[in-house]
């Protein structure tokens, strides 16, 4: 079971791709409007 990363924006942003680069592709990445 991958682990939920929540990150701001729509699926694509940069923080998405810096998550998944971080943690390996090892998380369910998570959009948020804001935090």
């Amino acid at each position: 079971m991958k682990n939920k990363v929540a990150f701001q924006g729509e699926r694509g942003a940069f923080s998405e791709i810096a998550a998944l680069k971080f943690f390996r592709n090892s998380i369910d990445p998570f959009p948020c409007k804001s935090f």
